[in-house]
């Protein structure tokens, strides 16, 4: 039965927060999120909608009525956020800080990693900002991005301004460059074995949000603007364990609403929109590893768009020939841009990144007396399905997997087979769509189209769980996993009969 929390807690919000001196105008913007983020559940067919609010500075304003993708993407610019839809939740996620070396723009890149200086760097996930590269990658021509290569400036006014015009919309993303009259535009390509470090940073960002176990229970929540402290104490009774976060996200505001959605569902939005992990300690959740989203959100969105701050911007693999073209000959398409407006200045990476890839690091290694390690993907598989059906693996049967794969070998459908028989299960191969197999709770066993097997339940809800040996769980962007499925997945002999 769906449980329901009505207005009560965005009127205690109001009441507190009066009560303890904040200011009128902070009330009114949190009234303010409240009404934009209702429109969009009412004019949208999500269930659950989560937007972070700035700790300092403008809070949103409600867009014109507008189709629910435009108004998300003039929310998202408003508030220095990324946005994606992910099943049925809408969630607008922070900016996710990290480091990586750069180099000087106007020396050649070296023949090793010796980075000059680290500066700070934030990859933005989702609409708008990469659909707006993606549109810049696919009007500009082979003339512009020749010039980009050349390491020749692209000026507002000079004689390329045709060529330039296809950049502007990009441009502003990240400067008030029309404010400024002139800009200038410059880009070089990355060699393929300095990308790795880019790749590592965008797999730790798309959809790895922790342990949240499946809860059989729906929420429906006004739409609210509380801390987050006191919206994990809300949620608690839903979810039938206590809900803790580290004390730096304690009193971090979101704008949150569910209509009768699936407690799992909201509880994997709020880490995703933070970029935080939640963990599963005994009787309660755990949400932690949140600095870059405390540093995320204490940033403005002037200074997000600024060149204070460097940008790091993964679009589609429907972006890879025009990436390509732009990048020249290179076995990971990246493509590095310094663009200059009146005083300000920025950098921007742009990789081709597959964000399916983050299922690799869905769930943490595997902890051991040496350290942690990773399995192969296929004894993992094939372990966290034996734990999903109740036969956890001994230490000895586990090994066993782990000496019959070695190390990096490739493992094809046969093989697969072969491993769950030597542990007692009954595996057959087939071949569909995850629609096709989200009626049936049971877990599979899915491989992905880079080469990747995992073993997922609860492909009917927005975020999946992802089995591993030794217990190991992690939930996962369903779309995610659906966007690099590659139609092969193997399932239980039992569950293949009822899928006939």
């Amino acid at each position: 039965m769906a449980l329901v929390r009505r207005s009560v807690l965005g009127t205690q919000c109001v009441t507190a927060l009066l009560l303890l001196g904040v200011p009128v105008g902070r009330v009114a913007g949190q009234t303010a999120a409240e009404a934009t983020c209702r429109s969009l559940l009412d004019s949208s067919t999500a269930k659950v909608i989560v937007l972070p609010l700035p700790v300092d500075g403008p809070v949103p304003e409600v867009p014109p009525p507008a189709a629910t993708e435009a108004m998300c993407d003039q929310l998202a610019l408003h508030c220095g956020l990324g946005w994606l839809r992910l099943g049925d939740c809408l969630v607008f996620a922070v900016p996710v800080p990290f480091d990586l070396p750069v180099f000087d723009f106007e020396e050649p890149l070296p023949g090793h990693v010796a980075p000059h200086r680290i500066e700070a760097w934030r990859l933005l996930r989702g609409r708008p900002y990469a659909a707006v590269t993606e549109a810049w990658l696919s009007l500009a021509n082979g003339a512009t991005r020749r010039s980009l290569l050349d390491h020749d400036l692209l000026h507002h006014g000079t004689a390329q301004r045709q060529e330039a015009g296809h950049v502007t919309s990009w441009l502003d993303l990240w400067t008030h460059a029309g404010d400024h009259g002139e800009w200038s535009l410059r880009a070089r390509q990355w060699p393929w074995y300095l990308s790795y470090m880019v790749e590592e940073a965008a797999a730790k960002s798309c959809g790895v949000v922790g342990d949240v176990p499946p809860i059989d229970r729906s929420v429906t929540l006004d739409v609210c603007t509380p801390a987050l402290g006191d919206l994990l104490s809300l949620l608690s009774p839903d979810a039938g364990m206590e809900l803790l976060c580290d004390g730096s996200l304690v009193g971090m505001r979101l704008a949150v609403g569910a209509k009768d959605a699936p407690v799992d569902d909201v509880l994997a939005s709020i880490a995703f929109s933070l970029a935080a992990v939640w963990r599963h300690i005994g009787d309660c959740l755990y949400l932690g590893d949140a600095k870059a989203a405390v540093d995320a959100a204490a940033a403005t969105p002037e200074s997000r768009r600024s060149g204070n701050t460097a940008v790091l911007l993964p679009v589609g693999p429907n972006s890879d020939a025009a990436l390509a073209a732009a990048a020249g000959p290179a076995s990971f398409p990246l493509l590095e841009i310094r663009w200059t407006a009146g005083e300000t200045t920025g950098r921007t990476l742009v990789i081709s990144y597959d964000p399916s890839r983050g299922l690799v690091r869905a769930i943490p290694p595997m902890p051991g007396p040496e350290g942690e390690r990773s399995l192969h993907c296929a004894v993992e598989a094939v372990a966290g399905l034996a734990e999903s059906q109740g036969m956890p693996l001994t230490a000895d049967a586990l090994q066993r997997l782990i000496d019959r794969v070695g190390t990096g070998s490739p493992v094809d459908g046969n093989a697969l087979i072969g491993l769950g028989a030597d542990v007692g299960l009954s595996l057959v191969g087939a071949r569909g769509t995850l629609s096709e197999v989200s009626a049936v709770p049971d877990a599979c066993i899915v491989h992905l189209a880079f080469g990747h097997y995992a073993c997922v339940s609860g492909l009917g809800r927005s975020f999946s769980l992802v089995h591993g040996a030794t217990g190991r769980r992690g939930r996962f962007p369903t779309a995610f996993v659906e966007q690099g499925f590659s139609g092969h997945l193997f399932v239980d002999s039992a569950v293949a009969e009822r899928l006939k």
